[in-house]
């Protein structure tokens, strides 16, 4: 019995251990970007693939998530298309495996994904709408309503109509509880959409 106790405390330390210097590693070769970006998609993948080991069930994976909210800023506002898809993905796996658990390190990467919707470039546009989807569908958090329903002011006709579309997705997923903070904010934006000069997002907003 000693045996297995001595065990498990070393399978619990050690992936403990593991997943914060792991974490310390991924944000190092963050700040190797304008250099090797390759080492950063590397990364990228292999941090969706600690996601998938399980990592997420432990604290330190939270705590961890605090120093990378930056480096994940300063990629998916990359210039190489790849950069920016592997960082929309993995934003997007994050959200899927630790649902409103990673709510505050999502908040920060909500504007620089908005960003990428009317971008000339076919794959980091489609990487930001794709990305919001997946946010929207697995992490129900009050925090992301002000970001959303601001960007239905948007100069960008792209932005404003896919931000009609996002919140008209989250009014029919989401519980009322995630909602009740933001009433008045979403009956605005809600106006504002079925006045825009866009159909689409007049079709949306009318939802």
């Amino acid at each position: 019995m000693s045996q297995l106790i001595a065990y498990r405390f070393h399978q619990f330390f050690f992936k403990k251990y593991f997943i914060r210097h792991f974490i310390s590693f991924v944000g190092h070769c963050f700040k190797l970007h304008h250099i090797f970006f390759q080492i950063r998609i590397d990364a990228l993948q292999n941090l969706r693939a600690l996601l998938l080991a399980g990592a997420g069930q432990y604290e330190e994976m939270h705590a961890a998530l605090r120093t990378l909210h930056i480096p994940f800023q300063v990629s998916v506002k990359d210039l190489r298309s790849q950069v920016v898809r592997e960082a929309c993905i993995t934003v997007a796996y994050l959200s899927q495996r630790l649902g409103h658990r990673a709510d505050r390190f999502l908040e920060t990467l909500l504007q620089p994904v908005i960003n990428l919707i009317p971008n000339s470039a076919r794959v980091m546009a489609t990487s930001g709408i794709v990305c919001m989807r997946f946010v929207i569908q697995n992490t129900f958090s009050a925090r992301f309503l002000p970001v959303l329903c601001s960007n239905v002011s948007s100069k960008s006709r792209e932005i404003r109509r896919h931000c009609c579309e996002f919140l008209d997705q989250l009014l029919h997923t989401w519980p009322t509880h995630a909602l009740r903070k933001h009433v008045a904010l979403l009956q605005e934006a809600i106006k504002k959409g079925i006045a825009d000069a866009d159909p689409d997002a007049r079709q949306f907003a009318r939802k």
